[in-house]
């Protein structure tokens, strides 16, 4: 059985509840401290899914561009080696294997 809430309330309140405040330093005579300016947080700004697209380190470490292989034809070829495997097994070596075997076939052809 759920917990039902022990937090009382009057439902004719409908005063906002208080906000608490932060600690404050004092100087040495007691006197609160003005509070110390922050700089505003940083935003990460987010990627660009078309600048980030299709770039991946290679095994020997320099980046290679797989965006020349579209996204249906790796999951295409993923489901091939699904088929031939027969059945049980891991999807992702699976998408992995063919996107690898795709990317060997679009630079053999360029190079």
């Amino acid at each position: 059985m759920a917990k039902s809430s022990i937090r009382k309330t009057d439902p004719t309140d409908t005063t906002a509840p208080a906000k608490r405040r932060r600690a404050t330093a004092t100087d040495n005579n007691g006197e609160p401290k003005p509070a110390a300016k922050t700089a505003p947080r940083a935003r990460r700004k987010a990627e660009s899914p078309v600048a980030t697209a299709g770039v991946v380190a290679g095994t020997n470490g320099h980046v290679e561009s797989i965006s020349d292989v579209p996204h249906e034809q790796i999951a295409v070829r993923a489901y091939h080696i699904y088929l031939e495997r027969g059945y049980p097994g891991d999807s992702f070596h699976d998408w992995v294997t063919a996107e690898r075997e795709l990317r060997e076939q679009v630079t053999r052809a360029r190079g």
